[in-house]
């Protein structure tokens, strides 16, 4: 209760301004004088009693400096000092206020932008089941990541033993024409196994088939509950439904939930099946199905530790075998587990 009431006339004293000086000013006052008074009675002369008065009590402004320490808190005043300090120098200068101003605008609402997009994928947890076990996959070489090709994912995905599912995607914009204007969309091109690897399902419709996901197979679509309410109608009838793409007639199969949040490209409001030909692996090494630009994430097996699951990974890559003769990746790279989020 006492540091509270000291706490408390602290803070007066700062509102106030220490209206106690001029209390303090007369007791210095006083405390010269009677020092003086002693001083000549001793025998000094009245200007060398004022002298030896003044070096025995101290400067008034030290004085005056150690009462304000002890009586307020010298951290909050000498920041509102700073803080009136710097409002007079921007109200001299109004166009260095106003640099200053939109250089501070633009800073914070960079690093807010930057923490929006970063956070959801490394500080938050994954919003899927059993997050811990979904990881992304890197192709690695001198230290840098880079994307996957195609045929990295095939063999991948049939070769290793540490992964119930392991899909890849890759970034698609398609424009969805039909209604009063063309929209441009963000989308994903996925395989068949992406939802599963997440662990999420379409709120109306179904998931993709793995017998859909094949070259030149069929054109089937599934939307997010935005894209489905704001541009379509919000209609249930809309399964089954086909819609335009990019200039093709896509099916609709599926909606996801209104809360499903897709990590690994939070925009996107459509996602199809990939495009790439088998057949092209073994005979077509300069074919797109080898080009370095889709993304990987799986989802561990249970009870599989992610170093295992790294290690698995790493034993395909360094012992290639005849079925896939050919890796698009610079000789002595390897694949790297990461964390899709912690």
């Amino acid at each position: 209760m006492r540091a509270l009431r000291r706490l408390f006339t602290r803070l007066r004293n700062i509102a106030t301004g220490f209206r106690g000086d001029d209390r303090l000013r007369e007791e210095m006052e006083q405390h010269f004088a009677l020092q003086t008074d002693e001083n000549m009675r001793a025998g000094m002369s009245p200007t060398e009693a004022r002298r030896q008065a003044r070096l025995k009590l101290g400067g008034a402004e030290s004085i005056r400096e150690d009462y304000h320490a002890e009586e307020g808190l010298p951290l909050i005043e000498n920041l509102m000092h700073d803080a009136r300090f710097t409002l007079r120098i921007l109200r001299k200068s109004p166009g260095f206020t106003l640099a200053a101003v939109f250089t501070l605008a633009l800073g914070i609402g960079a690093c807010t932008a930057i923490f929006s997009a970063v956070n959801p994928i490394f500080f938050e947890p994954l919003p899927y089941p059993h997050a811990s076990r979904i990881l992304t996959i890197w192709n690695t070489f001198k230290g840098e990541r880079s994307r996957l090709a195609f045929g990295n994912w095939r063999e991948l995905a049939e070769r290793n033993h540490s992964f119930e599912a392991l899909s890849a995607c890759e970034p698609w914009q398609p424009v969805l024409v039909g209604g009063a204007e063309p929209v441009r969309l963000n989308g994903q091109r996925v395989s068949a196994t992406y939802l599963r690897v997440l662990g999420v399902e379409p709120w109306l419709g179904r998931d993709f088939l793995p017998a859909e996901d094949r070259y030149h197979g069929p054109a089937v679509a599934i939307l997010s509950y935005r894209l489905w309410q704001q541009k379509l109608g919000g209609d249930r009838g809309i399964i089954g439904a086909v819609i335009t793409l990019d200039g093709d007639r896509y099916t609709v199969i599926g909606v996801m939930p209104a809360g499903f949040e897709n990590v690994l490209s939070s925009q996107a409001d459509v996602w199809t099946l990939l495009d790439y030909d088998v057949q092209a692996l073994a005979t077509d090494f300069e074919s797109g199905e080898w080009g370095n630009h889709l993304y990987m994430v799986g989802r561990v097996r249970p009870g599989m530790s992610h170093e295992a699951a790294a290690q698995d990974l790493e034993t395909i890559a360094a012992n290639p075998i005849t079925q896939f003769p050919h890796w698009a990746r610079p000789a002595g790279a390897s694949l790297a587990l990461c964390w899709a989020r912690a």
